[in-house]
């Protein structure tokens, strides 16, 4: 079995508060405005941390070309809450809610070209009311946004040039490589080829033979997991959609999962509801998956999760938490 290392490089605290002793030694980079952090993502060069503001409407982006000194570049005010974040090579998508008939994803992106250009605000695409997921592709030419009672999936040209395309059927999730779209669907995952657009239907289907409520791919889309009744993993190779492992989680339902490499080592972080710490699970091998010790616990229950090559941005809503593996 592989041995497990997260060393904490630093916490960003951004709310004053008392850390509880059986929390890791988190040392204070900056005291920021409260907020009410509700997603974060990373650009695909790992040069900019985004992070969902909802209770100022912002999205507040960070340098972080140096993970142990993340800098405050700029907080781009937004038309609605925003709660999900994707991130694209020198841009973002945010998903907003709205008090309008439809909810939104605005692109913030610099006006110009340069290391320390500030984040704007760009153009808009209307979804449907109630979004539940956002998802880039690799090479950021596609999108796609899962809500209540259908989904949309977005050909991107640039973060200003985004054609869209409502469909009106229901996900329960998804996950993008550079040419396929895989769905969950019933109790399927489904594969379909992207560029088929508003067509987009199976063209292979692996039966899950339970509820799937997540599915997730590796940063080279040559392995998969699907959440399955709230605990059950099972994986899969995305090129010939068969399983490859199955695995179960105690606890309570599973909200997160996450797949990281470091060296020739491969892992997958897991997160649950009401959770302050994170399960990690060595997926080097699927069918024999092994669990390694849990992250020490935050102070708080996790409510997102990103990874960035061998880093892992945590929040609990008011502090944003690095790791590195």
């Amino acid at each position: 079995m592989r041995k497990w290392c997260f060393s904490l490089l630093l916490a960003l605290v951004l709310s004053a508060g008392v850390v509880s002793a059986q929390t890791p030694p988190l040392d204070p980079v900056s005291t920021l405005e409260a907020g009410d952090f509700r997603a974060l993502a990373l650009t695909h060069d790992g040069d900019r941390l985004l992070v969902a503001d909802a209770q100022n409407m912002q999205v507040r982006v960070y340098d972080f070309t140096d993970p142990a000194k993340p800098v405050s570049l700029t907080s781009s005010e937004v038309i609605g809450t925003p709660v999900l974040l994707a991130g694209g090579e020198d841009f973002g998508l945010v998903t907003l809610v709205t008090d309008g008939e439809t909810d939104t994803i605005q692109a913030i992106s610099p006006p110009l070209p340069g290391l320390n250009a500030h984040y704007v605000p760009g153009g808009y695409t209307d979804i449907d009311k109630n979004p539940l997921a956002l998802v880039l592709s690799p090479n950021n030419q596609w999108g796609l946004s899962i809500s209540a009672h259908g989904y949309t999936l977005m050909q991107i040209n640039s973060a200003s040039d985004i054609t869209s395309y409502e469909v009106g059927e229901t996900l329960e999730a998804a996950a993008l490589s550079n040419t396929t779209a895989y769905l969950l669907r019933d109790q399927n995952l489904e594969a379909a080829r992207l560029d088929k657009l508003e067509a987009m239907k199976a063209d292979q289907t692996l039966a899950l033979n339970g509820t799937p409520t997540l599915v997730m791919l590796n940063d080279g889309a040559t392995s998969g997991v699907v959440v399955v009744d709230g605990n059950h993993l099972v994986f899969f190779d995305p090129t010939r959609l068969i399983r490859t492992g199955e695995f179960n989680v105690a606890g309570k339902p599973i909200t997160s999962v996450h797949f990281l490499s470091k060296d020739k080592a491969a892992y997958l972080l897991v997160t649950q509801q009401d959770s302050n710490s994170i399960t990690v699970l060595d997926v080097a091998d699927p069918a024999n998956v092994a669990e390694l010790p849990s992250t020490k616990p935050l102070s708080k229950p996790i409510r997102a999760l990103a990874v960035f090559k061998s880093y892992v941005i945590v929040t609990d809503g008011v502090t944003i938490s690095i790791f590195a593996a």
